[in-house]
């Protein structure tokens, strides 16, 4: 079957040393495929770019994430048909490198095979489903409010405008994920902020930032060449670890007292802890991560949201009249109530289609396989381009414009393929406390664009936006 798009492939060629094989081959999925072996053309037949020593053709990465080229979800669809029993992703090899280096265990962003599984599971068990989250409901309102208080405060008070919102919604983001992994508040929306918090917060910055730099080459190279972004990753991951240590051994005092007591323990991380099914360490490196990669998420769709919210004041209208025909003014809806808002949930869909939370998705072949009309032996790494795909005419007509009804049921659209919609790598899904906060916000403020300026994608390891949102938040009558 005939290829009818572009397929590219990275040209890295083998390497007998050590240090070279650290740098794989690697194919993009930008075509259709076919299960049929004996029509698929030779792997080493796919057109790609010019390869140089040691980096091979990895420096075309960032240029082929937003490249023109269409994208099939079939494709993508037989990459994961093949994941077998333990998906095997693309490790960032800089996280890797750290990792095992420094004392502590590698988590589920950085582990393989049944090492991960295990892992992946009891997370799942006790953290990560949406309906477990949707517990902690009326704890992400109390934080909305704060959130939305905080806002008022910093305002300017002629243009309704707030500087640095960016960060703002990283505080708003880690008192958040703090209400679910450790039951507490961290003070990231008061007036005197505790020092390390705002360690915390920049050290997430820097580590997505530096990783923009340091992916490429191996360690050691990095350390000579670009030393200024391999300390900047390096001391943000001892940053990130610093603070999710110090909040789990205060946890483990915690529940100690409460089992000495005889009480019983509560809470997501008290229950995963009493569990015994991890080891310390591996509790530092999971809940650490998790930590980490919630804050920064997070944020970075809420940005988008308020920056699409801002320039369609039509939608804003249609979301704000869905929301207050479920819930009255001034309340944070209930994960049932959430379900009522079909409006607000397509909105958030089809903008996370625009702006994956992630650009690309990987895997590394676990069998061969067939891929855009090639034949792609084991072991190969695939970059999928999810950006791409979520902006490929096939399956979104008018792909740049934000229509929420292309997800409504019954508006005569054409349902979009399974697996053309994949925003979130392997981070987790939107969450209750996200809704909650975009539902307050529509509640509270019109939200209104300051200039009618293009703010552009762009890769920090993760899609962010090319500047911080600037919009006015205006009252509400």
């Amino acid at each position: 079957m005939a290829c009818c798009v572009k397929a590219v492939k990275t040209c890295v060629q083998p390497m007998r040393s050590k240090l070279l094989q650290m740098v794989p081959q690697m194919c993009y999925v930008t075509a259709a495929t076919t299960d049929e072996f004996r029509d698929a053309k030779p792997f080493t037949s796919i057109p790609g770019p010019v390869c140089f020593p040691l980096i091979g053709s990895l420096y075309t990465v960032p240029q082929l994430i937003k490249e023109k080229n269409a994208n099939d979800a079939k494709a993508v669809e037989t990459l994961h048909r093949y994941d077998g029993k333990y998906p095997r992703r693309i490790i960032i090899q800089s996280w890797q490198d750290w990792r095992d280096e420094s004392p502590y265990a590698r988590g589920i962003f950085i582990e393989d095979g049944s090492a991960w599984k295990r892992m992946r599971v009891l997370l799942d068990k006790q953290i990560l489903r949406p309906q477990i989250v949707s517990g902690f409901a009326e704890q992400f309102g109390q934080v909305t409010v704060d959130f939305i208080q905080r806002l008022r405060k910093l305002r300017d008070e002629n243009k309704n405008t707030v500087n640095n919102l960016d960060l703002e919604l990283f505080y708003w983001s880690l008192e958040s994920i703090g209400t679910v992994l450790y039951e507490t508040r961290f003070g990231g929306l008061s007036e005197d902020r505790d020092p390390e918090i705002e360690s915390f917060i920049e050290a997430v910055h820097n580590l997505f930032l530096s990783t923009n730099y340091v992916f490429y080459l191996p360690r050691k190279l990095n350390h000579l060449f670009l030393s200024k972004w391999q300390k900047m990753h390096d001391n943000a991951w001892f940053v990130i670890f610093r603070e999710g240590r110090k909040r789990i051994d205060k946890k483990c005092m915690e529940i100690e007292k409460e089992l000495s007591e005889g009480r019983e323990v509560s809470g997501l991380l008290s229950k995963l802890i009493a569990s015994g099914n991890m080891s310390q360490n591996e509790l530092y490196s999971n809940i650490s991560e998790l930590m980490a990669a919630a804050v920064d998420t997070t944020s970075n769709t809420m940005q988008w949201v308020i920056y699409e919210l801002s320039r369609r004041s039509d939608i804003q209208s249609t979301l704000r009249d869905e929301v207050l025909s479920v819930v009255s003014r001034g309340t944070a809806p209930n994960a049932e109530q959430v379900q009522k808002m079909p409006y607000l949930k397509a909105f958030i869909k089809e903008v996370l289609r625009l702006y994956p939370v992630a650009s690309v998705e990987t895997r590394v072949t676990n069998e061969d396989m067939v891929l855009c009309g090639y034949h792609v032996p084991k072991d190969i790494r695939v970059i999928a381009a999810t950006y791409l795909l979520g902006r490929n005419p096939e399956y979104y007509p008018d792909p740049l414009e934000v229509k929420p009804e292309r997800w409504i049921r019954n508006t005569g659209n054409k349902k979009v393929h399974s697996f053309a919609w994949l925003p979130f790598g392997y981070g987790t899904r939107m969450c209750i406390g996200q809704y909650k906060g975009f539902n307050m916000l529509l509640q509270e403020f019109t939200i209104k664009a300051v200039d009618d300026k293009v703010n552009s994608p762009v890769t920090r390891a993760l899609l962010i936006p090319e500047r911080p949102v600037f919009v006015q938040f205006v009252d509400r009558c």
